[in-house]
C-alpha cells in the first residue's frame, strides 16, 4: 500500500486543497481497500486512484455545502517532511500536465522543444 500512498495523496490534496484532509481521505481508501474482496479488481492503482478522486470529490462537494466566509484558498504545502521530495516532484509534475492542456498543439511542441 505505501507505492501508492503518495500517487493517491496527490491526487486528493488536488480535489480537496488541504493535506490533513487529503491524508485522511487517503487513509480512508485504504482502509476500505484492504477489507474489499479483490477478486474482480483487475488493475489495483487504477482502481484505488478512481476510489480515492470519488471519496475527495464526494467530500468536497459535503464541505461546499457548509457555509464558508470569504474566499477560499488551497491550503499551503508544507514541504519539511522526509517524503516532500516525492510529492513536490509529483505536484509539479502534475501542475505542469495541466497547464499544457491550455495550450494548442503548436504552441505545446513549442514548448516541450526546450526540454
Amino acid at each position: 500500500m505505501d507505492k501508492h500512498y503518495n500517487k493517491l495523496l496527490i491526487y486528493a490534496y488536488n480535489i480537496v486543497g488541504s493535506y490533513e484532509d487529503a491524508r485522511d481521505l487517503v487513509q480512508d481508501v485504504l482502509e476500505k481497500y484492504i477489507i474489499l474482496d479483490k477478486s474482480s479488481i483487475r488493475h489495483e492503482s487504477n482502481f484505488l486512484i478512481k476510489s480515492t478522486i470519488n471519496h475527495a470529490i464526494n467530500f468536497k462537494k459535503r464541505q461546499n455545502k457548509k457555509e464558508v466566509f470569504g474566499e477560499w484558498l488551497p491550503e499551503p504545502v508544507s514541504f519539511e517532511n522526509a517524503d516532500t521530495k516525492l510529492i513536490k516532484e509529483e505536484t509539479a509534475t502534475y501542475t505542469m500536465l495541466v497547464l499544457l492542456e491550455y495550450l494548442t498543439p503548436k504552441e505545446r511542441a513549442a514548448f516541450c522543444s526546450h526540454f
